[in-house]
């Protein structure tokens, strides 16, 4: 409700009794971390695409999650990440958070897939590398996509496209991503340097980062 996209939240992994909640609320344990959890919650919930499940069910009843006291150490085409389940009725929600930029990197709905990913999730400075996006139409009708990607000053990314997707189609594009020498050095647990897409499918904007 204030408006936040991400919650943080440091415990202890002796804390049998509350890590467990701080799951089913929606907190992933970040790897090799002294339990610092991470929870994406908030950015899902804002979600355009995501308002016809929730709108529907519960968001904390229906979230579908192992409440293991241990780490939630995750890969997901081979990005770091926390998978976000929630399923009723028939009906599903899938999000694939990317711990590294703390963004959205994939969402699937009953009617869409749509997902970002690197090649290497540790490119050498002064190279390229290429990132890539998935799209699948779950609909019985065309859907329309536009999108437009960016990068930072150093890892620099400018792509554009615009597509018609038939019914039950999937395609794939892929954009090449230059480092510059001089691209800063990442500092341990902190946020690194995310590519922006931004993709409006069928006039809704799902906005994307990896």
């Amino acid at each position: 409700d204030l408006g936040f996209n991400l919650l943080t939240l440091g415990t202890w992994s002796g804390n049998l009794k509350a890590v467990p909640l701080y799951k089913k609320t929606g907190f992933y344990w970040v790897p090799d971390t002294s339990v610092w959890m991470l929870n994406f919650i908030p950015a899902i919930l804002k979600l355009p695409c995501a308002q016809p499940y929730f709108q529907k069910h519960d968001w904390y009843r229906t979230f579908q999650r192992a409440l293991k006291q241990h780490e939630d150490d995750e890969r997901w085409e081979g990005i770091k990440v926390f998978t976000y389940h929630w399923e009723e009725d028939g009906d599903s929600l899938n999000v694939w958070a990317d711990r590294e930029s703390r963004t959205l990197t994939a969402v699937e709905t009953d009617t869409f897939f749509a997902g970002t990913m690197v090649d290497s999730i540790e490119p050498a400075k002064g190279m390229t590398t290429t990132i890539r996006w998935r799209l699948t139409n779950k609909q019985e009708q065309p859907i329309s996509v536009s999108l437009i990607a960016s990068g930072t000053e150093q890892i620099k990314l400018d792509h554009r496209a615009t597509l018609a997707l038939a019914p039950g189609k999937t395609r794939k594009l892929d954009a090449t991503v230059e480092l510059a020498p001089d691209t800063p050095d990442v500092k341990r647990y902190r946020p690194v340097p995310a590519l922006r897409s931004l993709l409006i499918i069928d006039d809704q904007v799902l906005e994307l980062g990896t």
